[in-house]
C-alpha cells in the first residue's frame, strides 16, 4: 500500500537506504533531538528484543540535533543495517513531522513509536506482535512504568494494562482516552495509512491527537498486561515536554477540544474523550498543579479557561460540568463559575500541600476539610474510602471483610497486590467476593504461591481497574497477622500492609 501520509519533511539524508525495502513485521519510529544522554541505550533497547532484529526495522529520524546526535546515530548505523537513520535538513520544531516521516517510509505489517530518551522492555514487541496477530486488531497496547529520581516507579494508565483484553472496543475502557502519548503502542500499518491518519504539526498534543484519531477509527483493541515500555521522568533528562510552557499547552489543547466538537461524535462516545479534554487537561493540569500557586498572574490561567468554556458552550448545549466527575474539580469549577477565585486558590493551596490531608467524619461519613480565608472552611465529601474490619488467615490465604463509604457506589472485584519497588511485580488475586448488607464486602483472597520478597502495597480492585488503599479499623494489631512467608501489618499511614520475607 502506497503512503498517504502527506505531512513530512521533504529534504533529508538517509543512512542504510536499503533496509526501507525489506519487508518485516515492526517498525519502530524514533524521533531524535538533542537526546544524546540516552539515545544509544534507546536504540539498544530495541535491537536486543525477542522477537530478533531480523524481524525489526529502526528509523530514526534526527530533527537536526545540536548535540552530538547525528554522530552517533552515523556510527550506530554504520554498526547495524537494520538501523535507518533519517538526517533531516531543517529543523521542524515538532515530533511530529519526524513521526510522519517514519510512518511514511515504514515497510512493514505493525508500527510503534519510541521516544529517544525512553526505552524498552526485551520482550515488548514479541508480546503485541503475538497479540496482533493472533487478534487481528488494529491496535494493541501494554504496561508503561515510569521511572523517575528519588520515587519508585510506577504504572502509567492503569486501564490499558491491567488486565489481558482481546478484541474489545476502547469505549469499553472509561478513561481510554486517558495517557495518550506514543508508548506501548503498536498499529497496524495499512490501517493507519488508510485513513490518513497523521501527526498535527504541533508542539505539544500532537500525539494527543494522533490517538484520539486512532482510537475512534478502530473498532477493537487488545490490551495486555506485561511490561511494554519505559518512560523516562529522571531529573536529567530535559525533554521537550517538560520545556513547554502551560500555556502553550494550552493553545494546543484548544485546537484539539475544536477538532474533537467537530467529528460530532455520538454523544456517550464523545463525552469519554471531552471527560480528558476538559477535566484533566483544561483543569487538573491547568489548574491543580505547582505551576498556578507560582504564578505572579493567575487571571490569565482564568482568562485561558473562559477560553476553554466558551468554545464548549459554542458547540454544545449541555452543560461542562456535566464532564467533570472528581469532587474536587467540581469545586473548582463552582468557584470559578461564581467569581470566587481566592477560595480558589486556597483549595489549590490545600491540595498540594504536602501536609497530611485530615480526614472529617459526620454522621459516619468521610469528609475533607479545605481551610478557606477568614477562619472558614469547605466540606468535600471523600468520593470512596474503604474500612478493613475483619482479617482471618486460612489455608489458601485469608478472610477479610471491608466497607465501602463516600459518594461513589463500586463494584468490588477483589483484592491485587504492588511491589513498592517493581512495579513489574503486580498480582490481581484470585478472590472470591460476599455482598453484604450496608456496603460490607466479606473477600477470600487465594494468595500466590510464589512471590517476590519485599513488602507490597494492599488495594480493592473495583470497576475492572480501580483501586483503593484499605485503612485498618481493628481492635487486633494486624502486625501479629502471619501466614507462612507472609505477614500482614498495618503502614504508618495506617492502612493494611503485606511484607513477605
Amino acid at each position: 500500500m502506497r503512503s498517504k501520509i502527506s505531512s513530512v519533511p521533504k529534504d533529508y539524508e538517509v543512512l542504510n537506504a536499503k533496509r526501507l525495502r525489506r519487508h518485516v513485521a515492526v517498525t519502530v519510529v524514533i524521533p531524535v533531538y538533542n537526546a544524546i544522554i540516552y539515545l544509544e541505550r534507546t536504540i539498544n533497547s530495541v535491537l536486543v528484543q525477542t522477537i530478533g532484529i531480523r524481524n525489526v526495522t529502526i528509523i530514526a529520524v534526527d530533527d537536526k540535533s545540536t548535540d552530538g546526535s547525528r554522530r552517533l546515530l552515523r556510527r550506530l548505523s554504520s554498526l547495524y543495517p537494520q538501523l535507518v537513520s533519517i538526517l533531516l535538513k531543517n529543523n521542524t520544531g515538532t515530533p511530529a513531522m519526524p513521526r510522519n516521516l517514519g510512518l511514511a517510509l515504514a515497510r512493514s505489517k505493525y508500527v510503534t513509536f519510541l521516544d529517544a530518551d525512553d526505552w524498552l522492555a526485551h520482550d515488548g514487541l514479541r508480546i503485541l506482535n503475538e497479540t496482533m496477530d493472533r487478534t487481528g486488531v488494529d491496535y494493541a497496547v501494554g504496561r508503561t512504568i515510569q521511572v523517575s529520581t528519588n520515587q519508585p516507579n510506577r504504572i502509567i494508565g492503569v486501564h490499558e494494562s491491567n488486565r489481558n483484553r482481546d478484541h474489545v472496543s476502547p469505549y469499553t475502557l472509561k478513561h481510554a482516552f486517558y495517557h495518550l502519548g506514543p508508548r506501548a503502542r503498536m498499529m497496524r500499518r495499512d490501517f493507519l495509512l488508510r485513513h490518513a491518519i497523521q501527526f498535527p504539526s504541533m508542539k505539544f498534543a500532537e500525539d494527543k491527537q494522533f490517538f484520539i484519531d486512532v482510537l475512534i477509527r478502530t473498532d477493537a483493541i487488545s490490551t495486555v498486561t506485561a511490561p511494554i515500555y519505559y518512560l523516562n521522568r529522571l531529573e536529567e533528562n530535559d525533554s521537550l515536554t517538560k520545556q513547554t510552557d502551560i500555556m502553550e499547552k494550552m493553545e494546543t489543547n484548544l485546537i484539539v477540544l475544536r477538532r474533537v466538537l467537530e467529528y460530532k461524535l455520538p454523544v456517550e462516545k464523545e463525552r469519554l474523550i471531552l471527560n480528558r479534554l476538559i477535566e484533566f487537561d483544561c483543569i487538573t493540569r491547568l489548574y491543580d498543579r505547582k505551576h498556578f500557586l507560582k504564578s505572579h498572574d493567575p487571571s490569565a490561567y482564568h482568562q485561558m479557561f473562559a477560553r476553554v468554556v466558551a468554545l464548549f458552550t459554542q458547540h454544545r448545549s449541555y452543560p461542562i460540568d456535566s464532564l467533570i466527575e472528581k469532587p474536587f474539580n467540581r469545586l473548582l469549577y463552582h468557584y470559578w463559575n461564581t467569581g470566587r477565585f481566592d477560595d480558589f486558590m486556597d483549595a489549590v493551596k490545600w491540595s498540594k500541600s504536602k501536609e497530611t490531608k485530615e480526614i472529617e467524619w459526620v454522621d459516619d461519613q468521610p469528609y475533607w476539610s479545605i481551610p478557606l480565608g477568614s477562619g472558614q472552611k469547605q466540606m468535600l465529601a471523600l468520593p470512596l474510602y474503604v474500612k478493613v474490619h475483619e482479617l482471618e488467615l486460612t489455608e489458601k490465604g485469608l478472610e477479610l471483610t471491608v466497607q465501602t463509604l463516600g459518594d461513589r457506589r463500586i463494584r468490588v472485584e477483589g483484592i491485587s497486590l504492588q511491589h513498592r519497588n517493581w512495579m513489574e511485580e503486580t498480582h490481581l488475586l484470585k478472590t472470591d467476593v460476599i455482598d453484604l448488607e450496608n456496603h460490607y464486602y466479606r473477600l477470600q483472597v487465594e494468595l500466590p504461591k510464589q512471590m517476590e520478597r519485599g513488602s507490597y502495597l494492599v488495594y480493592l480492585r473495583f470497576d475492572d481497574y480501580g483501586q483503593q488503599v484499605m485503612a485498618i479499623s481493628m481492635e487486633e494489631p494486624v502486625i501479629q497477622k502471619s501466614h507462612h512467608t507472609y505477614r500482614w501489618y498495618e503502614t504508618i499511614k495506617g492502612n493494611l500492609g503485606l511484607r513477605i520475607k
